[in-house]
């Protein structure tokens, strides 16, 4: 009995350059498990600008993770309509644009 192996398939499309790609996906997961937490350390201010106790307000964390689950889909979507590099850098831009501004302190 003789077996015969196929020769592997060649594909002219690119490959993924593997050192780019694990440190974007490492910077968008680590970016979203810090977003998630962001929350908790601003209780009080959040408290104190509304003029309310810590207790009153624990719906903002429900609320905040919500939306999070529910919006999360959509990119994913979108990457896999036009394609995952399309898509995950410009969210991240995004990202970083938006948490430039959280991080100057007020006087």
């Amino acid at each position: 009995m003789t077996q015969t192996l196929a020769e592997p398939v060649k594909s002219g499309g690119r490959h993924a350059n593997t050192t780019l790609v694990v440190p974007f996906l490492s910077l968008g997961g680590l970016a979203f498990a810090v977003l998630q937490s962001l929350v908790a350390p601003a209780f009080p201010t959040i408290a104190r600008e509304f003029g309310v106790d810590t207790g009153q307000i624990s719906w903002i964390p429900t609320a905040y993770l919500l939306s999070a689950s529910v919006l999360t889909p959509i990119p994913g979507r979108l990457g896999d309509m036009i394609g995952r590099r399309r898509v995950l850098i410009p969210v991240l831009a995004v990202l970083a644009a938006l948490l430039v501004p959280g991080t100057r302190r007020r006087p």
